[in-house]
């Protein structure tokens, strides 16, 4: 599902309509020129403005946005897409900018709370409404699509229109922004693949080849590339009832050509079996796989098996360690996409020396 909105440019922010009559968003960096302000630990990136009032606008064009939590200010129809961790009010750090008297400078919070959207008054003086009752200051309460706020004056009311879950992202100084295709999100992006970021469970979790991985929170920052990054990694808690397979239980069965052209895999699990489609990057895990048969073949413990350079696995396949980055990422947002609980573990490194196996013993290779 995807929803259309109308984008409007502005030439600067002076263009931008007087204090009072509408807020500037910094929702979303990649529609406007950022400005980067330091703070504490990590710099802000602040765009002015996202949408402005249609009679200061000099441009209007339209885009397309896939389904993410999302506010409408009722008065001007005008929509703000949300991270995960939102503030509301007057100070300039804020995600949504109100210039009003009647808001405080941090007015109140709306939170993904790995489930729900939640707002939480911040002990703001003319108050925080929803749905037409004043919460009390410090109180949390649930949201959900159609709930209506109101920040300060009656008239400054929000309703919430998409309640669906934030995407994980990672914005630069600059203002340019990477969003995550389900929990995987790459860095500087997905053709130049130097890092990785995952979800496993409720953790997120930063790879950087040939490094171990380590976890990671929403709000750090992150150098790639000589580019620093801020990340926004939303909680998610799963339904466990709703993951099809777990990893450490399944057989993976490799189905490749005579002449090793095309490789498929098939997940097993001993009841079921699901089968993906031909790709190059599963040929990639398939020469780990054979590595990791071999060693056990001849008396390595499984602790032990399978390990390779990185630099010989490159050899082998004629290949890039970039190439060899991409067909990581790629397996494992194929299994992720196959509800595969504990996917990101398919693949395993060690460092010093940069060494890479697979992550499963449970190994069928079948040459069709």
């Amino acid at each position: 599902m995807e929803r259309r909105l109308a984008r409007v440019d502005c030439a600067s922010v002076n263009e931008c309509p007087p204090a009072g009559d509408v807020p500037v968003t910094r929702s979303s960096p990649r529609n406007s020129a950022p400005v980067v302000r330091p703070t504490g630990r990590i710099g802000i990136v602040e765009c002015y403005p996202l949408i402005c009032s249609k009679n200061y606008a000099t441009s209007i064009s339209i885009g397309t946005i896939l389904c993410v939590g999302t506010l409408r200010h009722i008065q001007s129809g005008d929509e703000y897409p949300l991270y995960s961790q939102h503030l509301v009010g007057r100070a300039p750090s804020c995600r949504l900018v109100m210039r009003r008297l009647s808001v405080s400078k941090h007015h109140a919070a709306i939170q993904w709370n790995g489930s729900s959207w939640c707002v939480q008054d911040l002990n703001s003086r003319n108050g925080t409404y929803l749905d037409g009752r004043r919460l009390r200051q410090r109180e949390i309460q649930l949201i959900m699509g159609g709930s209506r706020m109101i920040f300060g004056d009656p008239d400054n009311v929000y309703e919430l229109i998409d309640d669906a879950a934030p995407r994980a992202s990672a914005t630069a100084a600059d203002g340019e922004r990477r969003e995550a295709h389900g929990a995987m999100l790459s860095l500087p992006d997905e053709q130049d693949v130097a890092c990785t970021l995952y979800r496993d469970g409720a953790t997120w979790y930063l790879e950087m080849p040939p490094h171990e991985r380590r976890s990671i929170a929403s709000g750090d920052a992150l150098t790639v590339a000589g580019r620093v990054w801020s990340l926004d990694l939303p909680l998610v808690l799963e339904d466990t009832a709703a993951q099809a397979m777990e990893l450490k239980e399944l057989t993976l069965r490799f189905r490749v050509s005579r002449d090793e052209e095309h490789a498929e895999l098939v997940l097993d699990d001993g009841t079921a079996s699901v089968a993906l489609p031909s790709r190059a990057y599963w040929y990639t895990l398939l020469t780990m796989a054979r590595r990791r048969r071999q060693d056990v073949a001849c008396g390595i413990c499984e602790a032990d098996a399978g390990w390779m350079d990185v630099e010989e696995l490159v050899g082998q396949l004629k290949s890039s360690i970039d190439t060899i980055n991409h067909h990581v990422l790629r397996a494992r947002r194929a299994l992720s996409q196959a509800r595969v609980h504990g996917y990101t573990r398919i693949v395993e490194r060690r460092r010093s020396p940069s060494r890479i196996r697979l992550g499963s013993g449970k190994i069928d290779i079948v040459v069709q």
